[in-house]
C-alpha cells in the first residue's frame, strides 16, 4: 500500500536509502506554478516514492478498502506508494516534489479512476 519515512529516520543518505527500497529506473518532479491537483491515478506495476522538496504536499491515498490523508513536508520526508494504491496530490504555488519509479513510463501501467482499480484488485 503505502509506506511513511521520516527524515531523522535517514539522514544524509536518503537517496542511498531509496535506492535499497527500489530499483530507480526514472525521475520527474512536480513543480508547482500555481495551485494545483495531480496524480489522481494508480499504477499496475510501478512502485513510487513521492520526496519532499519543498513547501507542505496534502496526499489522499486510496488503497481499495480505505481512504487517508498524509502530509509531506519537512519533517515526513517520503512516501513509498506500491502498485494498486491510488493517489492524489494537492500542490500549492511554488511546492516541488521529486517522484522515483522503479519502472520506465508505460502508458498501459496507469489506473486512473478508483473504481478501476477496485477491478484490478
Amino acid at each position: 500500500m503505502y509506506k511513511l519515512i521520516k527524515k531523522k529516520n535517514y539522514g544524509r543518505n536518503i537517496i542511498d536509502k531509496i535506492n535499497k527500497l527500489i530499483s530507480i529506473k526514472r525521475i520527474f518532479f512536480l513543480d508547482a506554478k500555481s495551485n494545483c491537483i495531480s496524480g489522481r491515478h494508480a499504477h499496475k506495476k510501478c512502485t513510487q516514492v513521492l520526496f519532499h522538496i519543498k513547501g507542505k504536499i496534502n496526499i489522499e491515498i486510496f488503497n481499495g478498502k480505505k481512504t487517508f490523508f498524509k502530509q509531506l513536508n519537512k519533517n515526513r520526508k517520503f512516501i513509498v506508494v506500491k502498485p494498486k494504491t491510488w493517489i492524489s496530490l494537492s500542490l500549492k504555488k511554488n511546492n516541488l516534489c521529486m517522484v522515483l519509479c522503479d519502472r520506465k513510463y508505460e502508458s498501459h501501467d496507469y489506473i486512473y479512476s478508483k473504481d478501476q482499480l477496485l477491478k484490478h484488485k
